[in-house]
């Protein structure tokens, strides 16, 4: 079990966990498969298997103050909106995560496109993506198992690019983090290279407000519908 006090870096080794489904869900035929691309999509997921290098890095840091607009960090670090504000009431600590599922998938996307071999390069692309999206699902499940049994309650992870807080964000993480120790690089664009790569930051603490377990949540209290956090559906009470 990890201590969720240490600093330091902590690099892990993560599984691929890929099946077709979660191909054809990021193709955007979720509920529909194309028996023409089946076997495209069956050989994506091989590739995915045997090609990707799958790898994660993450260190916690204590959370200094929490403003109404702002969030200060050790290391003369600092997030500011009010949304973030909002996730990171009762914080004490801040879990940077970086994982990528390394560069030689993007050297056999980038190989077929030359090719000419295009929807094979769509596929496996969407495969990539699939499988960066549930290796960094499953370092955050690897991270509740040994935080909550100690007493912590983990947040719902922030990633830099959505609409609460802008893609430049990933200079924090990659301030916070030895990502390079994994072969992740931050480009001047602020898109992180190998292209099927993952980062957040999840807010953890012992009294935190917000939790990422529905069952401890607050959002059937908060009328904000258009909450792009939201978990479960606002339940008004009527005095």
């Amino acid at each position: 079990m990890i201590s969720m006090h240490s600093e330091e870096p902590i690099i892990l080794e993560i599984p691929v966990e890929i099946a077709g489904e979660d191909v054809w869900g990021v193709l955007g035929s979720k509920d529909r498969v194309h028996d023409k691309l089946k076997d495209e999509v069956s050989e994506a997921v091989d590739t995915v298997y045997n090609i990707a290098t799958p790898k994660a890095v993450f260190r916690t840091i204590n959370v200094l103050e929490v403003g109404s607009n702002f969030v200060k960090l050790e290391s003369d670090m600092e997030i500011r909106g009010k949304f973030i504000s909002h996730l990171f009431g009762g914080a004490e600590k801040a879990i940077f995560i970086a994982a990528t599922m390394g560069a030689e998938l993007d050297r056999k996307i980038s190989q077929l496109m030359e090719n000419g071999d295009n929807i094979e390069a769509v596929i496996l692309d969407s495969a990539g993506t699939a499988a960066a999206f549930n290796g960094f699902t499953h370092v955050l499940n690897y991270l509740m198992t040994r935080a909550l049994p100690d007493g912590w309650k983990m947040g719902t992870c922030l990633r830099p690019g959505q609409t609460y807080w802008d893609i430049t964000g990933q200079a924090m993480v990659f301030k916070a983090l030895p990502a390079h120790l994994i072969g992740m690089e931050l480009l001047e664009s602020s898109f992180m290279k190998p292209q099927k790569s993952q980062s957040g930051i999840v807010p953890i603490g012992s009294q935190l407000h917000i939790s990422s377990d529905p069952s401890q949540g607050y959002c059937k209290y908060c009328p904000a519908s258009n909450c792009p956090m939201r978990i479960e559906p606002f339940i008004e009470i009527v005095n």
